[in-house]
């Protein structure tokens, strides 16, 4: 069993940016006392997340996807099981492997990532000499809108520098 800071040492994150996970995944820790305890499976499920943010995933493509393939039931017609050579002939195995088929194909949705796309949209935002709101810049980056206010009067992200220019405002312009 881990606790909040555990998980925040073992992925390299601050307990905030943990909390966000959290409520992006719908993992609830069980509460003793005053402290907060993961279980091993809601563990597995945070690393899965971790994993697919390292991989370039934002927790907008995530979106709870990991917590569903857990909580995901498959209906399978049950058929009585007998010995009969007609049932465990090949129409038998065809129905097995035509459920079994049906079955990954249910579990295994993937959401579709470009992962060059927060570098379209600024390469866009540039040559359009574009005023984004922070909040727009942080969709354009993959990050949240509490980042963007975190970050200096100017920053390089994908290739593009953004600078600030006014009280939550931004221009972007490619880096040379």
């Amino acid at each position: 069993m881990l606790t909040i800071t555990d998980l925040a040492q073992r992925y390299g994150i601050s307990r905030q940016q943990l909390y966000v996970r959290l409520g992006a995944t719908d993992v609830k820790p069980m509460k003793r006392g005053n402290r907060s305890f993961f279980a091993p499976e809601q563990v597995e499920e945070l690393d899965r997340v971790d994993a697919l943010l390292k991989e370039g995933f934002s927790l907008n493509d995530i979106g709870g996807q990991t917590s569903d393939v857990r909580q995901m039931t498959v209906d399978i017609q049950a058929t009585p099981i007998t010995n009969s050579p007609e049932v465990c002939g090949a129409n038998g195995f065809e129905l097995l492997a035509d459920a079994i088929a049906s079955a990954v194909n249910q579990v295994s949705a993937v959401p579709t990532h470009n992962p060059l796309r927060n570098h379209e949209l600024l390469s866009k935002a540039a040559d359009e000499q574009w005023t984004l709101s922070s909040k727009q810049v942080a969709e354009c980056c993959g990050v949240s809108s509490s980042t963007t206010n975190g970050w200096k009067s100017s920053v390089v992200r994908c290739g593009h520098r953004l600078e600030r220019s006014g009280t939550g405002l931004w221009r972007i312009y490619r880096e040379a």
